[in-house]
């Protein structure tokens, strides 16, 4: 009989407990690409949690004239296991050029980045947050954030309000936040500004 019992309990918390636990639980940001007042463009992040992982893409489109019309894809990837980061992924074409499609992935002892013709190391032990991890995660006590374009940790700087982030190439990205949920980013670029503005709230 009491065993009996012990399997049932056993039972009734594994079929009610076990579920809930392990349901994945998805998040989706959308957001307006702008240019002094105009749409061209659109950004779409998804974000996948279960037990141990955590799953985020990225799908881009923006269109741009400068004399001539540049149409720019972009697709991203970053997947954590336990807040490790396991592996990432960016591909950008403009006009169908390829002009990125790296993969990183981490290795035990520090990651490795694979391109079309080469593989370099990276040496770093371990990346905890990634350039998509800023949608999500408001960075208020991360002072750096690995960069799957340049290869590297850049640091972030905190300003009033909000964060910015300078690049090597010159350029800098801002991100602000509503409710540790980011809300607009600033690309500012020699030529250009733009922004992505976040269009409804996180389903």
């Amino acid at each position: 009989m009491k065993n009996a019992i012990i399997f049932i309990f056993l039972f009734t918390l594994i079929f009610v407990v076990t579920p809930s636990s392990l349901k994945a639980q998805h998040t989706q940001l959308n957001y307006k690409v702008m240019q002094g007042g105009n749409s061209i463009g659109w950004v779409k992040i998804d974000k996948n949690d279960s037990a141990s992982n955590c799953l985020i893409t990225l799908g881009s489109e923006i269109k741009k004239r400068m004399i001539f019309l540049f149409t720019i894809i972009e697709n991203q990837e970053v997947l954590f296991q336990n807040g490790l980061m396991m592996r990432s992924y960016v591909y950008r074409s403009i006009n169908k050029d390829i002009k990125a499609n790296k993969r990183t992935s981490f290795q035990g002892t520090h990651y490795q980045v694979t391109k079309e013709t080469s593989s370099n190391a990276v040496a770093l032990n371990r990346i905890d947050y990634n350039f998509l991890s800023l949608y999500f995660l408001e960075p208020v006590n991360i002072r750096q954030v690995y960069s799957d374009n340049f290869e590297q940790l850049l640091n972030i700087e905190k300003i009033s309000n909000y964060y910015k982030i300078k690049l090597p190439d010159g350029n800098t990205t801002s991100y602000y936040y509503t409710n540790g949920v980011c809300s607009k980013v600033k690309v500012e670029q020699s030529l250009f500004t733009i922004e992505f503005v976040l269009t409804q709230n996180p389903s």
